[in-house]
């Protein structure tokens, strides 16, 4: 019987599981900035809720949860979150959104939780490029509620933000560059 278990290994080897994106470890790489989401387990509208939308919004301050990767944008939507980030040197994206869902989830009530949970597997993740303008990625991260017509102007909308608005820096540019 063992011949016929090896030969049967032999035809079908065993695959490794497929992995997305975001389940592989990825390169390490200075100062990449990032457009990452992550959205709610079974896409439930749970930050239409002003005391979880409040919660969730409230990590964005918590330096343990970025360490020395920066939020330059963000934005809350009824089902999700959206951010632009730029990863720190001694970060891995997979460990930084795990400490960011695992501190909303924390924050937010567990009324809001589907079965103990609030968001779904995974997370999405896009690199950018140096050619790409960093503030220009940003606004158009943060008028997402715009377009998806929840609000009809931006400044109505409370549940983002971006860097260029707290420090003044209207010409926001990739770590170290002077673009």
């Amino acid at each position: 019987m063992s011949t016929t278990m090896e030969a049967s290994k032999a035809v079908n080897p065993v695959k490794p599981p497929i992995q997305k994106a975001s389940e592989k470890e990825p390169a390490l790489i200075q100062n990449q900035a990032y457009l990452l989401a992550a959205t709610t387990i079974f896409r439930r509208p749970v930050f239409r809720d002003v005391d979880a939308a409040r919660a969730a919004a409230s990590v964005h301050n918590m330096k343990w949860v970025w360490r020395d990767s920066q939020v330059l944008a963000w934005v809350l939507l009824p089902d999700q979150w959206q951010g632009l980030v730029v990863l720190g040197q001694n970060d891995e994206l997979r460990k930084l959104m795990g400490r960011f869902k695992t501190a909303t989830a924390k924050a937010i009530d567990a009324r809001y939780k589907k079965v103990g949970w609030l968001w779904g597997n995974g997370f999405q993740d896009q690199a950018l490029t140096q050619d790409v303008v960093l503030r220009d990625a940003g606004r158009h991260l943060v008028t997402q509620p715009l377009r998806l017509g929840l609000v009809d102007d931006i400044r109505k909308y409370p549940y983002w933000s971006a860097i260029w608005l707290e420090t003044g820096n209207d010409h926001l540019a990739w770590p170290g560059s002077r673009r």
